[in-house]
């Protein structure tokens, strides 16, 4: 569950997290403001959906480092991409389908997002993140803006993003945990702005299944007709998908505009499912036990979130019936 998590919610639009260059140019206090930020983040985010571009990148996170290679075009409006793993069990990731309009999780709130339970103010990165814009560096021997966004609160990690001057486009990047350490690393070593034999890889990419998508609603947020719905929240999240699996396991998905997790109750909780709690970078996996209906449930958390916070998510999972 926990790889399939962070195949769709994070190798496919921030990955992971990579160290600063030690040589920065820094900016004068008076830049580091967060509207300009804002404006390189919403390009960040255009620039991965909508560029052309091959390269390799590593990607690492607790203790583990990965060469991958990326494909990733756009045709009528279609995103494909293909990742080859350079190192370790041959494997590759194939997807196609995903509509360039379409927001993924969090995207929304690049653009800020009118909020319902707020009273009609709206809510952006900003509230939840001090956005700052940290100086110029090279990457992949590419000129790069280096921006921070450092958690206003304990519910959350920071990040670190080197972002291409010339198109926008995320190169390197850091997740941060507690005393600044630094939970997964990613870095582009190589990268162009062409697919070579582009034709072959849209063949290929059709001949898998399309990616499942979410729900595509810009700018709202997801109605939620489940059976179990979060009596608390951290400031910030808003849902953004909600699913009943065939199986009878009930998903609930969450955002803050970068952080994702999501919760999923299983209703076959009995001794196959222990509490528990792993970590494997700056991923959480934890799961609760919780009676409801005279039947005992498997709750899980599963995200990019502090282990303090999963374990009040989890706490707060409740049962409202069908």
């Amino acid at each position: 569950m926990t790889e399939r998590y962070i195949r769709r919610h994070r190798l496919f639009y921030l990955i992971a997290a990579a160290l600063v260059p030690l040589l920065l140019v820094v900016v004068p206090a008076g830049a580091e403001d967060g509207a300009p930020v804002r404006k390189l983040l919403e390009r960040m985010t255009d620039a991965s959906r909508n560029l052309d571009y091959r390269g390799i990148f590593t990607y690492e996170h607790a203790g583990i480092l990965k060469s991958i290679e990326v494909f990733h075009l756009v045709r009528d409006g279609v995103e494909y991409e293909k990742l080859l793993y350079l190192n370790g069990p041959r494997r590759q990731i194939l997807r196609h389908g995903e509509e360039v309009d379409c927001p993924r999780p969090g995207q929304v709130l690049m653009h800020q997002l009118p909020s319902p339970e707020m009273a009609g103010e709206r809510r952006d990165l900003a509230q939840f993140y001090d956005l700052r814009r940290r100086g110029e560096g090279r990457i992949a021997d590419r000129r790069v803006n280096i921006v921070h966004l450092v958690p206003r609160d304990g519910f959350r990690y920071g990040h670190v993003f080197s972002l291409d001057r010339e198109t926008g486009l995320l190169l390197q990047s850091l997740l941060i945990g507690d005393n600044k350490r630094v939970l997964e690393r990613f870095q582009f070593v190589d990268i162009s702005l062409s697919v070579p034999d582009a034709d072959s890889l849209v063949a290929e990419a059709r001949e898998h299944p399309p990616a499942e998508g979410v729900n595509c609603q810009p700018g709202k947020e997801v109605p939620m007709p489940a059976r179990w719905h979060l009596a608390w929240v951290p400031p910030g999240f808003f849902a953004v998908d909600h699913r009943r699996h065939g199986n009878g396991i009930e998903s609930l998905l969450y955002t803050d505009g970068l952080a994702v997790f999501s919760v999923f109750v299983d209703p076959r909780g009995g001794s196959d499912f222990p509490e528990m709690r792993a970590q494997r970078g700056a991923t959480i996996a934890q799961i609760a036990k919780q009676t409801a209906a005279d039947r005992e449930y498997a709750v899980s958390v599963v995200g990019e979130i502090p282990p303090t916070t999963a374990d009040r998510v989890a706490s707060f999972v409740t049962f409202r019936g069908h």
